[in-house]
């Protein structure tokens, strides 16, 4: 295998790092840490993908690129590595999350079926936000101030302005930072 094939393998070995640490951490946690689980998941990922790069850079496969160059092929890979592990966050978050998945879980679980009604009473809007703001405030993300919800700095925080001015370069000035 020449040298450009084996860099481009990097992001994808940091997403099955991503991936296998994932599942592992939220395993050893008993299914209580979802989310640390993903963002251990993405740093290990991250991190496998710079050791796989600096292990070819090394002269794993000849020829290496010439010294000016590593720089580039580093944060190439980091950047593709990186939306691969966001793609796997929305993956993991939309089994978790979306009602149509839940939806369908319950009705899998009941081989008898349910009816309109007894699918809609586990569905109370007030109830699903009130979770929302609970999991928000438990996780750091978001803090109660003066009676007002504020974000709170933070990865999150700094993800959600990463994702805003992507989505202004791709859509352009009329994309909002909630839509």
């Amino acid at each position: 295998m020449d040298f450009a094939w084996a860099c481009a393998l990097a992001p994808l070995a940091g997403l099955a790092a991503n991936i296998l640490i994932q599942i592992g951490f939220f395993r050893l946690s008993r299914g209580k840490s979802l989310l640390r689980s993903v963002f251990a998941g993405f740093f290990c990922g991250q991190a496998a993908t710079l050791a796989w790069d600096v292990w070819l850079l090394q002269g794993a496969f000849a020829p290496a690129p010439a010294w000016p160059d590593w720089p580039v092929l580093l944060l190439a890979n980091q950047c593709i590595a990186a939306a691969l592990g966001y793609c796997y966050f929305h993956f993991v978050n939309l089994s978790e999350t979306a009602r149509r998945i839940r939806i369908l879980r319950e009705l899998c679980a009941s081989p008898r079926g349910l009816t309109r009604e007894e699918l809609l009473a586990g569905y109370n809007a007030r109830d699903m936000v009130e979770k929302r703001f609970d999991r928000l405030l438990r996780n750091g993300q978001i803090a109660l101030v003066d009676g007002k919800y504020v974000v709170r700095p933070g990865m999150i925080a700094a993800i959600t302005k990463i994702m805003h001015l992507l989505k202004l370069a791709v859509m352009g000035r009329g994309a909002s930072p909630g839509r």
